[in-house]
């Protein structure tokens, strides 16, 4: 038990110290998760996430998903699904132009109860094809990540909810450059009905265009997930 305690708290903090040049900023995300059953075994997933800077006066990117649930039993669950993403150039996405991204993704998602702790285990692996506004020439990169997160239940309501998710690329357009970023986020989620409304602080540790730049983005994060 003490063992995967501690795999939970201690999030991959060594990427960080070779960071030679790094920005931070403040953001917001506003996100909408829905996952809608279909059958005993099947569900669609969706999700809208709108990122802007704190002051939401500024967009950093939109991102659209769509995906079929298959699951297996109580505790595993199959997905696969379509990815529209669309960045805006910024200080905060270090683009100099807009970017559109497609992507096909496939996730393998476990749980298990550790304690007072549900533990969810998310292995996800994405083919993305991105191009600058204008271009006609796509890059291609693969990622690879994996989240672990945890709830604890304070009450019938409300809930803690901590998580990390590494991010590992690869793929001819990655140019070598294997890290992709780093999210750990705490979050307090509160229950209504068939709806929870989430609220919390998450860390995003991104790899810059340059080897020895880095993005440190530190963001407000309101979200809603909505089960039917």
């Amino acid at each position: 038990m003490k063992s995967k305690l501690l795999t939970f708290f201690c999030f991959f903090s060594l990427v960080t110290c070779g960071a030679a040049d790094l920005v931070g900023n403040l953001n917001s995300w506003l996100i909408y998760s829905g996952n809608h059953v279909l059958s005993e075994k099947i569900s669609i997933h969706s999700v809208v996430n709108i990122r802007k800077s704190i002051k939401l006066n500024q967009s950093q990117a939109e991102l659209y998903r769509l995906g079929i649930n298959f699951h297996q039993n109580t505790k595993t669950i199959l997905s696969g699904g379509v990815d529209y993403i669309k960045s805006y150039s910024s200080r905060i996405s270090l683009l100099s132009k807009e970017n559109l991204t497609r992507g096909i993704w496939e996730t393998l998602q476990f749980k298990e109860q550790l304690g007072c702790i549900e533990l969810v285990h998310r292995y996800r692996l994405e083919q993305l094809w991105s191009k600058e506004s204008g271009s006609s020439e796509n890059s291609y990169r693969n990622k690879l990540r994996y989240m672990i997160l945890g709830k604890v239940s304070l009450n019938n309501s409300l809930k803690v909810v901590g998580f990390n998710e590494l991010f590992l690329q690869f793929g001819h357009d990655s140019f070598g450059k294997v890290f992709d970023q780093n999210r750990a986020g705490l979050l307090i989620a509160y229950k209504i009905r068939k709806m929870e409304v989430q609220l919390g602080y998450l860390n995003q540790f991104i790899s810059g265009n340059e080897s020895h730049h880095f993005i440190n983005n530190n963001t407000l994060v309101l979200g809603i997930d909505y089960s039917i």
